[in-house]
């Protein structure tokens, strides 16, 4: 892995459900097994609007760090990678600041296009894109209704962000049904526990299924 954060994330749910739904990599010649490779960079307490910008200091290292695994993966699988999607499980911070909310649809719609150029030779572009909506307890206090309030902001963001994308952006949506399981997984401090992120993992690889059973369906 690379960046700052050094514990799994939902990636271990992504590969589980990928496999259960059958969505596997593409046949190996030489009858080798085929293999899912995760690379995985992510920072804490980090936001799109400053640090995670194309003019910020993590998206160059981000950049950099995939290049390098994708190296690393030719190398182990004497063959050229490509990407077949990219994850992304977005943090509160960009909901703290109105700022940061209001902005947060162009911020989006101008990182992954930068991310597509700089990664095009990795595979056809636009590789998908798929985010995780923003989701916390549920509760009747004020400060509640208020942090769902900034989320719901962020969360719109990442949908209309999606729709100027084009279909290869699909936005993964919590039920709010789903919404209170995870967060029966949550620890005391409010961070994802191993069952919050391995259902968020979940719902991640179902939106990249369905986007790849779209895309044959349009073709």
């Amino acid at each position: 892995a690379g960046g700052d954060c050094y514990t799994h994330g939902p990636e271990w749910g992504i590969v589980q459900r990928l496999l259960e739904r059958g969505i596997v990599p593409r046949v190996v010649p030489g009858g080798k097994k085929p293999r899912i490779y995760l690379i995985k960079f992510a920072m804490g307490s980090s936001s799109l609007q400053v640090q995670w910008s194309p003019e910020g200091e993590y998206f160059p290292q981000f950049i950099s760090f995939t290049r390098l695994m994708l190296q690393r993966v030719a190398q182990l699988e004497k063959a050229q990678p490509r990407i077949d999607c990219c994850f992304w499980n977005q943090g509160n911070t960009d909901a703290d600041k109105a700022p940061w909310r209001d902005g947060y649809k162009v911020n989006l719609v101008n990182f992954v296009r930068c991310v597509w150029k700089e990664l095009e030779v990795s595979g056809p572009v636009p590789f998908p894109f798929v985010p995780l909506e923003l989701h916390w307890r549920f509760s009747e206090s004020k400060s509640n209704r208020r942090t769902w309030s900034q989320y719901a902001k962020v969360n719109d963001g990442f949908r209309d962000a999606c729709q100027e994308l084009g279909p290869a952006a699909c936005v993964s949506t919590i039920t709010q049904e789903m919404v209170l399981t995870i967060a029966s997984h949550f620890h005391e401090d409010g961070h994802s526990g191993a069952g919050a992120l391995l259902l968020e993992g979940y719902l991640l690889a179902d939106t990249f299924a369905d986007l790849l059973n779209l895309q044959k369906f349009n073709r």
